[in-house]
This record gives structure tokens, sequence and C-alpha cells, in this order.
């Protein structure tokens, strides 16, 4: 497992092509409404090709 500190614009496009690969990430942030928003598995904000990796 790799631990992915931040899941802002650098670090959440990072834990979905890492899992996409196949291996187990975990994405830790201090943003409380960015979690929540990912955990329901929305997108909190558009980069690109991103949605496809979601």
């Amino acid at each position: 497992m790799i631990t992915v500190i931040g899941c802002g614009r650098v670090g959440l496009p990072l834990c979905l092509y890492i899992a996409n690969k196949g291996i187990r990430v975990n994405g830790v942030d201090t943003n409380s409404t960015l979690v929540n928003l990912v955990q329901k598995g929305e997108v909190p904000f558009l980069e690109n090709g991103m949605q496809e990796l979601f």
C-alpha cells in the first residue's frame, strides 16, 4: 500500500493513477469537505483525464 499525503490537485490524480495500476493507495487530507466528496465517489474538481480514472 502507498499513502499519499494531500488529495488536492496533485495528490488526488496521483492516487487515482496509482490505484489504476492495481496498487492499493490511501489518500490522506486535512480538508474534510474534500475527503467527504471523494468518499462519496464525487470528483471535487476538474482535471484533464481524471474522470476516466475516478
